[in-house]
């Protein structure tokens, strides 16, 4: 077996079919969307996806029988597994999941220029300071622009190719590497000086993603050529970060711990990149390096059931912008195996590699 979107297909294959045996479905926001937007794109690209679109579908009626709450750009993200369903057969009820979401996605509150905060008027929200996230560039961002291409909402567009240059406008450090958060109180980066890996992955595969939908929809010329210098320009900057053996590192800047999610992601971005026509083909080995690297990781293992399946290890769970603890707040985050973020992000890097 030495194809990386089979492998890695394997993995995803075992987590939907215990979530489909059990009803023990994921949570509705952004990991598992990112997870079942990727499967989705899977199985648009090709044959042998049928229990990931099962999944997909599952998992958004168990949460539409229970009642969803789009509060935050981690909830814009489910957004990504309706609209994928949608497109595949167009049941009004993932239409109306996109609708709701899109309309938090044009009627959220800015902060500064087309920047929302990040999370919303969720609980959490409402104790953590007014911040924007990189994150959103991928979470709020992408669909925005899948949405608005695929029903036509012209409005929508057009905040999809606003978000990478006002984003890039607070977040990316002169260095062209990005911060993690930058807090409206103060009006400053969090924490300031440290380059998360992942965050900086979330730019290099969501601008790509971007592009792709603006470019399809026609008539945004001038923005897509910001947003192809702003992924040149944080292209640049994480390539001499690369380590050696493919890997990319927690802390870009401390290599020592490499972690899957963020190799998987700018292998994505950069081999979009290069297929679009944005990037130069000189991305497209390093790009096939940091996939290969993270293919070689999937292994077998026992797992809670007592059988053996395949599983990706190495990628770093959740993680919250923490001010006045910088480094240790990201190298303290428990790496794990099969969370759904890192198999989304090695998905798409397998897909654009084919």
């Amino acid at each position: 077996m030495n194809d990386p979107l089979e492998r890695i297909s394997l993995v995803a294959d075992t987590v939907c079919a215990w979530e489909l045996r059990t009803g023990r479905y994921s949570p509705w926001t952004w990991g598992p969307a990112l997870f079942g937007a990727a499967a989705l794109d899977a199985a648009a690209a090709g044959p042998n996806h049928d229990r990931h679109v099962a999944w997909a579908t599952g998992w958004v009626d168990h949460h539409l029988a229970r009642g969803t709450v789009t509060d935050t750009s981690d909830r814009v993200t489910p957004g990504l597994v309706a609209a994928g369903l949608h497109a595949r057969g167009a049941a009004s009820r993932h239409r109306e999941v996109c609708e709701r979401i899109a309309a938090y996605v044009r009627d959220e509150p800015r902060m500064d220029a087309e920047m929302t905060n990040h999370l919303g008027g969720s609980m959490i929200g409402r104790l953590y300071p007014k911040s924007v996230w990189v994150d959103s560039l991928m979470m709020f961002g992408v669909f925005a622009a899948r949405w608005g291409r695929a029903s036509g909402d012209a409005e929508l567009l057009r905040i999809a190719a606003s978000q990478p240059a006002a984003y890039a406008s607070v977040l990316q450090h002169p260095s062209g590497l990005w911060h993690h958060s930058w807090w409206r109180r103060g009006r400053r980066p969090v924490p300031e000086g440290v380059f998360w890996g992942r965050g900086n992955g979330w730019v290099v595969a969501a601008l790509p993603l971007i592009m792709e939908e603006l470019m399809a929809a026609g008539g945004f010329d001038q923005e897509v050529e910001t947003i192809a210098h702003i992924l040149r320009r944080t292209s640049d900057a994480i390539a001499p970060l690369q380590r050696h053996d493919g890997w990319f590192a927690t802390l870009l800047d401390e290599p020592e711990r490499a972690e899957a999610s963020v190799t998987s992601l700018v292998a994505a971005g950069w081999l979009h990149g290069v297929a679009l026509g944005v990037l130069d083909p000189s991305y497209r080995e390093p790009a096939l390096q940091a996939l290969r690297a993270v293919d070689a990781t999937i292994q077998w293992r026992v797992g809670p059931d007592g059988m053996r399946q395949w599983s990706l290890p190495g990628i770093s769970g959740p993680t919250i912008p923490v001010p006045g603890v910088g480094r240790q707040a990201y190298q303290v985050v428990p790496m794990g195996r099969d969370h759904s973020h890192g198999l989304a992000a090695q998905m798409w890097a397998a897909l654009r590699a084919g």
